[in-house]
């Protein structure tokens, strides 16, 4: 029998993620875990370009034709998708299908970049168990409850120098 792979946390956020997906009902999560890599990608990159994007209307095609393209200033993109779970919706045509392209796009991504989903529902399917692993992590942004709040805005505070 195979051995799976250990589960990614968020100390796996690093600056060489290529792709991140940071799923779950907990905004707050999602926002902490987008100002982690951030940061650890300006410690290495100097400085980092943040482009967003909303997945309820944004064509994946356009979504990776920024992560393939240069920076104007800053020598890596972070390139975030909110709304993903509404770009993943399946499609009728495999040629545009976003899932699809994604995968595709997972197997060689971008050095320049590093493209995060975000969504307040669970990402499932190959895309998030076996393509982006591969590349970068998956993290589950659960709701927390009143002792991990506290704990998690001490974080935070101590973060910030405040």
């Amino acid at each position: 029998m195979a051995k799976r792979a250990p589960k990614k946390t968020a100390a796996d956020l690093t600056a060489g993620a290529r792709m991140v997906i940071l799923h779950g009902p907990e905004a707050f999560l999602r926002a902490a875990h987008l100002d982690q890599l951030r940061t650890r990608c300006e410690e290495v990159h100097d400085a980092v370009d943040v482009v967003r994007f909303d997945g309820s209307f944004t064509p994946v095609a356009d979504i990776l034709d920024e992560c393939r393209s240069a920076g104007l200033l800053a020598s890596h993109k972070l390139v975030v998708v909110d709304e993903a779970d509404q770009l993943l919706k399946k499609s009728t045509d495999a040629r545009t299908d976003a899932r699809t392209l994604l995968e595709r796009y997972a197997e060689a991504p971008a050095d320049t970049a590093t493209l995060v989903l975000r969504a307040d529902r669970k990402i499932t399917g190959n895309l998030a168990t076996k393509h982006v692993p591969k590349v970068g992590v998956v993290i589950d942004c659960a709701e927390v409850n009143d002792a991990q709040a506290v704990s998690l805005l001490i974080g935070a505070a101590t973060d910030r120098g405040s």
